[in-house]
């Protein structure tokens, strides 16, 4: 049998990982405060952005670190 011997990539540093936690808190209490606005659609589309790149920031570090 072989084996892989390569290194396997690390976790994400912690400051990139609070940077995540922080995209994902601003992008959701963002979008809760947008959603009372008439025509927030842009803000709201950015904010969705922002939440959906921290929370797969944060499912690729999960996986890394398994």
């Amino acid at each position: 049998m072989s084996q892989n011997t390569g290194s396997q990539p690390g976790p994400y540093s912690p400051f990139v990982v609070n940077l995540a936690w922080l995209a994902v808190v601003v992008g959701v209490v963002g979008n809760a405060v947008a959603s009372f606005a008439a025509d927030a659609i842009v803000v709201q589309l950015a904010l969705s952005s922002l939440t959906a790149v921290g929370i797969g920031t944060l499912v690729l570090n999960w996986l890394r670190r398994r």
